[in-house]
Formats: structure tokens, C-alpha cells, sequence
């Protein structure tokens, strides 16, 4: 093999230098995506055991900073710190207001759906760095099979060039060049066959992650709702 792939002329090493770069990179980001989805899936795992059996939002939060890898646990972050500066402004504005719950001072239904814009765009920022790289995977999935094909399409014609130069013509004259230029076609499917799967593999994750984030600030705001909105 590596005596075939030292014969490989000008054209078909650039090619295979092109798959090469293809291929590191397409693996560096399958296990980056992967060691990520572990952590992450287990952080969520754990803060989702919290939320659940927790109702007390601060001690939530203390433990939601710790696991910075949990999307879910960043989600609560943002919408308990959105929740705390309304009713922050809410006991600055109304010191002797008696419109504070058990919970805490209340906030107005138009603040509520500011807390739910603001968890959506942080979901959407979730999903914005999770998709990362992706479209590298796709490309490399679709692209790396024709520049494979051109790499054996070039030295197929170069196999049959010198074949016409020779007086005699027998397959055992052409073999070796169409060999060294099939290479190029396997590499390319050696690029192609793993971008792919894991591309839709990694598609799959994002819109579960997609609908654990929507769930989730369904989940909290209607918790809001019901502990923090003023009652008129």
C-alpha cells in the first residue's frame, strides 16, 4: 500500500493530502462532539434530578452554576436571573408593596413573557454552538466521494496515456496504474462514510436537545406563573 501510494503521481497526492485534511478534521470533530454530549447528558441528568426534587429556586441555582456543561442547568441560570432582577426592581420600586408571595416579591405577566424571550434566546444560543461544525460533517459527507472520484478518474487517464505509449497493450500493463488510482476513491468513502453517520447521528441529538430545551422553559415559566406573578 505504501509503495502504491508513493507511485501516485502529482494530482493524486494533492488529492489525497485534500482527503487527509478531510479526515482529522472530521474526526477531531466527531470525538469533540461526542466527549461534550457525555458530559453534558450526565450534568443534565443531574441537575434534572435536582429541579425535580428541589422547590427551592436559589438551591437550584447553586447547584445549576456548577454544572456549566448541562444546557438545561444554563437555561435555569438565565431564567433565574432574569426572574431575580424583576423582583429586584419590583421591591425597589414598591418597598411597602404587599404583593409579595411566600416565594418572593411578584412580577407582572408582561415581565413573565420577557423571562420566556430571554430563555428562548438563550436556547437558541445553545443550539447555535451545538450545530458547530456540523455543516463541516455534511460537506465532508457529500464532497469527499466526487474529490475521491476525481482523484481515480485522473490517474485512470494517466494509467491508459501510458498504456498507449507502450507498443504492447495487456491488462497486466494498465493494472497497477488503475490500482494506484482507485486508492483516491476508497479514501474518499473512508472520509465520507463516518461524516455522514455521525452528522446524522449529532442531527438527531440537536433536535432532542431542541425539544428538552423548549420542555424545560414550558416547565419554568409555568412554575413563575404560579409562585411569582402578582394577583390583582
Amino acid at each position: 500500500m505504501n509503495e502504491l501510494i508513493l507511485q501516485i503521481g502529482l494530482a493524486g497526492k494533492l488529492v489525497l493530502i485534500v482527503l487527509l485534511f478531510f479526515s482529522v478534521s472530521t474526526w477531531a470533530i466527531i470525538i469533540q462532539k461526542l466527549l461534550y454530549l457525555r458530559t453534558s447528558e450526565a450534568q443534565t441528568r443531574r441537575f434534572m434530578n435536582i429541579f425535580s426534587s428541589s422547590n427551592n429556586l436559589t438551591s437550584i441555582y447553586a447547584h445549576s452554576k456548577s454544572l456549566d456543561e448541562s444546557h438545561l442547568a444554563r437555561l435555569y441560570v438565565v431564567g433565574y436571573n432574569a426572574l431575580r432582577g424583576f423582583q429586584r426592581e419590583s421591591r425597589d420600586d414598591n418597598p411597602t408593596s404587599g404583593t409579595a408571595r411566600k416565594s418572593g416579591v411578584g412580577i407582572t405577566p408582561k415581565e413573565v413573557q420577557v423571562i420566556t424571550r430571554t430563555i428562548m434566546v438563550k436556547a437558541n444560543q445553545e443550539m447555535i454552538t451545538f450545530e458547530k461544525y456540523l455543516i463541516f460533517l455534511a460537506t465532508a459527507g457529500s464532497a469527499t466521494p466526487f474529490i475521491g472520484l476525481f482523484g481515480t478518474v485522473w490517474g485512470v487517464m494517466n494509467a491508459f496515456r501510458g498504456l498507449g505509449m507502450r507498443t504492447t497493450a495487456s491488462i497486466g500493463a494498465v493494472a497497477p496504474g488503475i490500482s494506484e488510482a482507485l486508492i483516491a476513491t476508497a479514501a474518499g468513502l473512508a472520509v465520507a462514510i463516518p461524516a455522514v453517520i455521525s452528522y446524522n447521528y449529532y442531527i438527531n441529538k440537536a433536535k432532542v436537545v431542541g425539544s428538552e430545551m423548549d420542555n424545560f422553559n414550558t416547565e419554568f415559566v409555568s412554575i413563575v406563573e404560579r409562585n411569582f406573578v402578582k394577583e390583582y
